[in-house]
């Protein structure tokens, strides 16, 4: 068996919803050695496929996220979406066993953050909202 030494670990990233924001996801994942972005969705038929040939980008994509959760590989996601489907996409991750990073804001109605933040400690992942300004 081989351990993989630390630096060698990579963290599968997928991006839902590739619209306004989702170039700029995907430079920053491709500048982390840490990280390999193995899936792409947007519900848009062929947006997707397009984005991953915008940024040089060999993965699978998808128009139903539900099928990109369920990839051995991922480890985890950026929702970029508008932000009326944050809610259902960032539960539907967390159920998967997938870590979130969901654009701002996190959800439109504060029952739904709730749901979302339940859905997230059930599961044991990780959830964070982009507050791109918090780390400048």
């Amino acid at each position: 068996m081989v351990i993989p030494k630390k630096n060698d670990v990579k963290i599968g990233f997928s991006i839902i919803g590739t619209g306004m924001w989702a170039g700029t996801h995907a430079r920053a994942c491709k500048a982390n050695p840490h990280v390999e972005i193995v899936g792409l969705a947007d519900i848009r038929e062929g947006t997707a496929e397009s984005f991953a040939r915008a940024h040089g980008l060999d993965v699978p994509t998808f128009t139903d996220y539900r099928k990109l959760l369920a990839m051995d590989s991922l480890d985890a996601v950026i929702i970029a979406t508008p932000n009326n489907v944050h809610a259902p996409i960032s539960i539907a991750a967390a159920e998967a066993g997938k870590h979130i990073l969901c654009q701002k804001p996190m959800a439109t109605t504060l029952a739904d953050a709730e749901v979302m933040v339940a859905a997230v400690e059930k599961a044991g992942i990780r959830g964070m909202v982009a507050y791109t300004k918090r780390f400048f």
